[in-house]
């Protein structure tokens, strides 16, 4: 999140955001999830934006972004550079930026597609105690952090499985 500028998070949302629940399965135990399975399939133009996941936890305590796409926008603690370069976790290839409790895992390569299980880039972040195996995921959402203008659409969407 650059967040000196965003002028919208337009999103599709999976979970549980303040009293507004959109569906019964989260929020759920980290210990207790299972696979966390996604697709999303998008377009964007702009200036300034990027295509990302944002996972929460403990309604807001940590923050996980798992970035797809960008145009000029950087993640949270960009300006220290990435605290792990090159790390293959769910099949695909992160570099990986912190700051505070916002964890930003970036494609290497930008796709305009991804299928994703979000279950393996959990435990690495609980594997480095960044986030606690206590917390619980309460939300998913989807969308683009826009800073300068553009256009947006999803074309396919989909979580098919949150289990254990």
């Amino acid at each position: 999140s650059n967040s000196s500028g965003i002028k919208g998070y337009p999103s599709m949302v999976y979970g549980k955001q303040g009293a507004v629940r959109t569906n019964n399965v989260l929020p759920k135990s980290i210990s207790d999830l299972g696979d966390v399975k996604t697709w999303w399939a998008w377009s964007g133009s702009g200036r300034s934006w990027n295509a990302a996941y944002d996972l929460w936890f403990n309604e807001s305590d940590y923050e996980l972004m798992v970035w797809m796409q960008w145009q000029n926008s950087w993640p949270m603690g960009h300006s220290l550079g990435p605290v792990y370069t090159n790390v293959w976790v769910s099949g695909h290839e992160w570099n990986i930026y912190k700051k505070g409790n916002i964890i930003t895992f970036r494609l290497v390569n930008q796709q305009g597609w991804i299928s994703l299980n979000m279950k393996p880039i959990i435990d690495y972040c609980v594997n480095k105690s960044w986030i606690p195996v206590s917390a619980s995921l309460t939300r998913i959402e989807a969308g683009w952090e826009i800073i300068d203008g553009g256009s947006y659409a999803t074309n396919s969407y989909g979580i098919s499985r949150v289990s254990k």
